[in-house]
């Protein structure tokens, strides 16, 4: 996940009035795609490149159902060169109640930055399924890492005297 993401985009205030509020109460795989090319099986692994990614595909706040609701697109696989020989698609719905009135800056960068590490274990075991139901010998995908806070610290100003 590219760090710039990861930075907050609205004030710690905000984010941090969805955090006190929020709980996980959903995510489900809504769509998959997996495809293997047989050059897969007769080429040197040596020679692929792992990839993987996520990125939010829709997201919305629902202030009257008190419901933050996004759809994260998963995407893992292998190319030789720049075409993909085993390719993994799924889509992933995160849903979370939310308590109190938080605004919706807060509410959807909440879904962004959680959002992703809550789909990327499921999407990490599914990805390996495929893999192992296809005879497809790959690596694991490796662990998200990232030190994501679950409040964002406010800066406070020293008064110069």
């Amino acid at each position: 996940m590219p760090k710039e993401e990861i930075v907050s985009d609205v004030a710690p205030g905000e984010y941090n009035a969805v955090v006190t509020g929020a709980d996980l109460i959903d995510v489900k795989l809504i769509s998959s795609t997996f495809n293997v090319e047989p050059v897969f099986f007769s080429q040197d692994k040596g020679k692929m490149n792992l990839s993987f990614g996520c990125e939010v595909a829709t997201q919305f706040y629902l202030r009257d159902e008190r419901k933050i609701i996004g759809t994260f697109l998963m995407e893992a696989g292998s190319k030789i060169g720049r075409k993909w020989v085993l390719r993994a698609k799924s889509t992933y719905l995160v849903v979370f109640d939310v308590e109190g009135d938080p605004s919706e800056e807060g509410a959807l960068s909440y879904l962004r930055r959680i959002g992703k590490f809550v789909c990327y274990p499921y999407f990490r075991a599914h990805f390996a399924e495929l893999c192992s139901g296809a005879g497809a010998e790959m690596p694991p995908l490796p662990v998200m890492r990232g030190n994501v806070p679950r409040k964002i610290p406010e800066i406070l100003e020293k008064e110069l005297d």
